[in-house]
């Protein structure tokens, strides 16, 4: 598996055993090629997740790895659920990369953000809770994390954590990477470089 947030066809609803606690989805080890794949897994409306998750990239955030399937007729998502968790009292989570990952769903436009919006993969926070129902096109305006959040991660100023994610570069090149990575997996979401560039401006 590439984990590379490609469409990777219909996959038999047998070939996925649930086997295991759920870190906000069901996970389970889905048996594909051969082989094993440990797996966490939901049904969504669009790839919306895909695109997400490789957008990782344009903001150093931490990737967790998706495909999207066909299985019994709907569209699922899957995670790469190696080495993944959830967040526990147990586990120390960097302020900054705790930052940076919920500013980084801000910036995407998700409006629903709490503790069980992210998991912890080899000891890095990665989002995991990124399904969307409403349009895409019309969340351009600012969104707030809840004060629990704000005050455990110490988050003072957007702007702050937002410039420290850029590391320098412009809007205009910001968005030729999201351009690339949006027309490799959905050219339907062509709003979507405009739309987060937009919520970008505002924040900063």
């Amino acid at each position: 598996m590439k984990w590379d947030g490609s469409y990777i066809g219909e996959i038999v609803k047998s070939n996925i055993i649930s086997n295991e606690h759920k870190i906000v989805y069901n996970v389970g080890t889905l048996i594909c090629n051969e082989q094993c794949y440990r797996v966490l897994y939901h049904q969504t409306i669009n790839n919306f997740p895909n695109v997400f998750d490789e957008l990782t990239s344009v903001f150093g955030v931490k990737k967790c790895g998706t495909h999207s399937c066909i299985i019994g007729g709907k569209l699922f998502i899957l995670y790469d659920a190696n080495g993944l968790d959830k967040i526990n009292e147990d586990i120390e989570i960097s302020k900054n990369s705790a930052q940076e990952i919920y500013m980084f769903r801000m910036i995407l436009g998700l409006r629903t953000n709490n503790f069980t919006s992210i998991a912890i993969k080899d000891q890095y926070p990665v989002s995991i809770r990124n399904n969307v129902t409403e349009r895409l096109s019309e969340q351009t305006d600012i969104i707030h994390l809840p004060n629990k959040i704000c005050e455990k991660y110490e988050f003072v100023s957007y702007s702050k954590i937002i410039r420290r994610m850029l590391k320098g570069r412009s809007l205009y090149d910001i968005r030729i990477e999201i351009d690339t990575i949006v027309k490799r997996l959905n050219k339907d979401m062509v709003h979507l470089p405009g739309d987060i560039t937009s919520r970008i401006e505002k924040f900063i």
